[in-house]
């Protein structure tokens, strides 16, 4: 008799602690090389940012859009472009688009867990890494224009 054995679903545990250790490395490289920085931007970036954009698009929005019986896909997706679309509006172009790219990302973590909390904590490091990223890239015009 041939079983089929379905994918073995990310354990929620498993996935917690890889995003916790993701975000202490994350924020915690970028909190020592912003001395003298401007400390509650950073703090936004960091901590109200992700808790407050998750609870919206993932919460909210992915979740009314799941509620509605889109396709998971379909769901993050337009979470994705809804989320690109406010940083267009906040940020500027093209960077603000770019930030559809790790929502898709943000999307799947809740698709997968259920939980918002994975998403934040994620979210966080993401900040995490782009403040790094901004702090330490090459000097070239296009690649600052692209990340500011």
């Amino acid at each position: 008799m041939n079983t089929v054995h379905a994918r073995r679903p990310l354990r929620h545990e498993n996935a917690g602690i890889l995003a916790v250790l993701m975000v202490l490395v994350a924020c915690g490289a970028a909190i020592t090389t912003w001395a003298g920085g401007d400390w509650p931007a950073l703090w936004v970036l960091l901590l109200a940012a992700p808790l407050a954009e998750e609870i919206v698009f993932r919460l909210g929005l992915q979740q009314a859009l799941l509620d509605a019986r889109l396709a998971p896909m379909q769901a993050n997706v337009g979470t994705a472009m809804a989320f690109g679309s406010l940083h267009v509006l906040l940020q500027a172009w093209p960077g603000g688009l770019a930030t559809a790219l790790p929502s898709l990302l943000l999307g799947r973590v809740y698709q997968c867990t259920g939980r918002v909390s994975h998403c934040v904590l994620l979210h966080a490091a993401l900040n995490g890494a782009w403040l790094l990223l901004q702090r330490h890239a090459p000097s070239s015009t296009a690649l600052r224009a692209l990340l500011s």
